[in-house]
């Protein structure tokens, strides 16, 4: 329907489950792409795969060379390095995903993706995550920085996934050659 009516741009799909199945990505991608026209989708996955809940490296690993075997158009549309299920406290309640237990192995999933050419999104620049719906003061661990200014950036996992990884933004953009 899209196509028809004259929308002839890349389409751009996020996995299912708040953009975490790339399961169901690998299940639907070939066939999505098969029933566009033009043949000109992209799809995106969301890596909030915690480490306390078994998504070490291994893990990481293998299910992205899964999705690179299959050979459809993936970027990782948002990670960050907290904001996966961190399970239940003693008390039944959701633990908050910026906890410890919400930890995600963020410097596999920028090697993975630097390894196979998948394109990346870190998420988020800040501040915001600590302002949700509901609130979760923890989530300051999210904010890159404190208040958007780069020259604030965050030391730890902000500054690894910005400058001093060998997979940073810093160390894998390419400047384009000028005219």
């Amino acid at each position: 329907m899209m196509r028809a009516a004259g929308i002839h741009t890349p389409l751009f799909i996020d996995a299912s489950i708040l953009g975490k199945s790339l399961d169901r990505l690998d299940a639907t991608a070939t066939r999505l792409i098969d029933t566009d026209p033009e043949k000109n989708l992209l799809f995106s996955v969301h890596l909030y795969w915690g480490i306390s809940d078994g998504a070490d490296a291994n893990f990481i690993r293998s299910k992205l060379q899964n999705s690179v075997n299959l050979g459809y158009p993936l970027i990782v549309g948002e990670f960050s390095g907290y904001g996966a299920w961190a399970g239940m406290d003693e008390n039944k309640m959701p633990k908050s995903v910026c906890s410890p237990d919400g930890r995600i192995d963020y410097k596999t999933i920028m090697e993975v993706c630097h390894q196979h050419e998948i394109g990346w999104y870190v998420w988020e620049w800040g501040p915001g995550n600590a302002l949700g719906n509901p609130p979760d003061p923890l989530c300051v661990v999210m904010d890159m920085t404190p208040d958007r200014l780069f020259a604030n950036l965050k030391s730890g996992w902000a500054e690894e996934v910005a400058i001093s990884s060998p997979y940073s933004i810093k160390n894998t953009s390419v400047t384009p050659p000028t005219m």
